[in-house]
Order: C-alpha cells, then structure tokens, then sequence
C-alpha cells in the first residue's frame, strides 16, 4: 500500500510508497541483534535525477498551488538572486528582493535590511503584509557570499552572522507574523565538504527547523563547489518544481539527495598492530583523511616515560587540528590513559606497570 500524510491545509508532509505489514512472531520480535553495529544507520547522498514534470502528477498539483504568489528572496551579492527573481517574474509571479545592510530601507521591490538585527525582519513582513503580498515562498541566498578558502577566526564570525543569525531571526519572524503555510529553502554551497565549513552550520539549523517547524516546508539546496553556468537553472527548477525532497546536494554535475542507510562501520581494527602505529592526518582539511601508519618507538629520553596507550579521548583541538583550523598544532593525541611500559632516566616517581 502507498500512505500519504497532509497537514491542515493539504501539504504533503510524509509520503511512504510500498508498505507492506506482515505478521511477526513472538520469537522474531524478541530476537537480539547479532552486535550493536545493526543499530548504526548513516546518512548517504545518492544520485537522482528529477522527476520528469509532465508525468508527476503530484508534482503539477504542487506547481498550481505556487502560481500568482510572491516569492522573498534575501539575495546574494554575486546576483544569483537577481537571475532568480527574473525567471520568476517571467512566470507570472511577484519577487521581492532583500539585501543584507546595517540600516533598513525599502521601496518597491527591494529591500535592505540588517543580518543581524531581528527587528528588521519583523519589520520586513510587517510592511509586506500591509502591502497585501501573498507571501508564498522564502529564498536564502546570503551565505553564499561566505568565504570558502583560508578561513579565519573573523571570517567564520561573519559568515556566521550571515546566515545562521539571519536565518534564525527570519524563522522567528515568519512563525509570528505569517498565519499561512509557505515554504522556506536555504541555499548554501559546498556544505557537505571541507571548503564549506562556513556553510555546514546553515545546514545542520536547516535539519533542525525542518523538525521543530514542519509548517515551513523547509529544504536545504546545496550547490555545487564549482559553480557551473547552468547553476541558476537547475536551482530554478528545484525550487519550481518541488519534489518532496528536504536535502538536496550538486556535486560534480550531479544532483543527489540524502538518504538514510545501514552503517558499514567495523569496530574492529584490521591489518592493524596496536602496538607500534599512529593515527595521523595525509592532509588536513578533511577528516577522510585520518589514517594509521605505523610508527618507530624510541627509548624514553632524560624525564621522559613511554605510555602503552588504552584510551584515548577526542580532543576539540584535535578536530580543529585535523580540519587545518588550528595552526601549529602538532601531532593529533592530546590526552590519554594507559600504563607506563619504559622510563627514562631521572624518572623517579613513576614505575613500569603503574597505570596513568
């Protein structure tokens, strides 16, 4: 059987194709799992091209509902949002563009107002729904004019403002001021890879309004690293042509979503010797990069004792470390318990079998 969710006003929110109930023993239902590993799931971006429109029927329903609204669109200075709002205005429809700036100002179309200040947002609907706007649609584009490359303290400040802080305000604004249900799509780039850690968090918060505010319909776009020609196209069609997709990525040309699958984690480390190797990072940036390589061990020098490691804890400078936000920060490993197998000389308070 096929099950299908609305909400109040006829959203489809939750769409289940094949369900099939079977009848389960006792037996079955009270069964162990073989090892705690069948309990781990991890999330996987698979390639899928979209639906063709003329054949989704569901799909042209949702197309009807958007026609003749106004679409709010907080733009990107390298005007993304402005060849947006053209293919849009070419369909029938209202877009109203908002600029990030450190006062508010408004005419017709635009409007800017500041990233930072959750007042203005308020007052951005405010002055919308005075004007009679049927808000339909919510754009963010702001954090695409995050930096993507050499980072600093500052900069992840900025691109912090930018579009976590706006975009938590705007959520504000729109649960208090919009009685209607509407659709709000954060649009990053390069957030699932190292480049895009400023981006990252925009998509994390994107998860957590998606639970926590279901009215909202929220979807996170996340575009490709490369940025092709026919970016604004493909971001056109998605957001026109919604398929019931929350997550969705453009990597290497391709558009894939996110889809939850069964862990193949092991625990168990294999080919490895505990004894003589160490975890290290190829090149830092990507922790798809840690990896054991085996090490040489030297005689304790002077005051120096050698540990037989049994637990380690993860250190946050050591993710910083590894993601070449910490400069100078060495060899990862930062604290750790075991016993003392060698001592130097001058070691006098501490004995080979003492656990530390």
């Amino acid at each position: 059987a096929d099950v299908y969710l609305y909400d109040e006003v006829g959203n489809l929110v939750v769409e289940i194709n094949g369900l099939v109930s079977k009848q389960a023993s006792r037996t079955a239902l009270l069964r162990k799992t073989e090892s705690w590993q069948d309990w781990l799931y991890t999330v996987e971006w698979q390639i899928q091209e979209r639906q063709k429109i003329d054949t989704c029927e569901k799909c042209e329903a949702l197309r009807a509902r958007l026609r003749y609204r106004t679409w709010l669109i907080f733009a990107d200075n390298s005007g993304l949002g402005q060849e947006l709002a053209t293919l849009l205005t070419a369909q029938n429809q209202e877009a109203i563009l908002v600029f990030p700036s450190k006062k508010y100002k408004r005419n017709s179309q635009h409007f800017q107002i500041n990233p930072t200040n959750s007042t203005h947002f308020q007052q951005l609907l405010q002055d919308l729904g005075e004007t009679k706007h049927k808000l339909s649609n919510v754009i963010h584009l702001w954090s695409l004019d995050s930096i993507y490359n050499e980072l600093t303290i500052a900069d992840l400040e900025a691109a912090t403002k930018l579009g976590c802080s706006s975009t938590l305000h705007l959520v504000q604004a729109l649960t208090a001021k919009c009685a209607q249900s509407l659709r709000l799509v954060l649009v990053t780039r390069g957030a699932n890879s190292a480049s895009g850690i400023a981006n990252s968090c925009l998509g994390g918060m994107g998860k957590v309004i998606t639970l926590e505010h279901p009215e909202l319909n929220c979807t996170h776009i996340d575009l490709d690293e490369t940025a092709p020609q026919n970016e604004v196209s493909e971001l056109f069609a998605e957001i026109w042509h919604p398929q019931n997709e929350a997550q969705i990525a453009f990597k290497a040309g391709n558009r894939t979503v996110a889809r939850l699958i069964r862990s193949s984690f092991n625990h168990q480390l294999k080919e490895v010797s505990l004894t003589s190797n160490q975890l290290v990072i190829t090149h830092r940036g990507s922790l798809d990069n840690l990896q054991w390589q085996p090490v040489t061990r030297s005689v304790p020098s002077f005051g120096q004792v050698e540990i037989q490691v049994q637990a380690t804890g993860l250190n946050f400078r050591d993710v910083l470390d590894a993601l070449d936000l910490y400069p100078g920060a060495g060899a990862l490993g930062l604290e750790c318990a075991g016993k003392i197998v060698a001592i130097g000389e001058g070691v006098d308070n501490f004995q080979i079998g003492d656990r530390i």
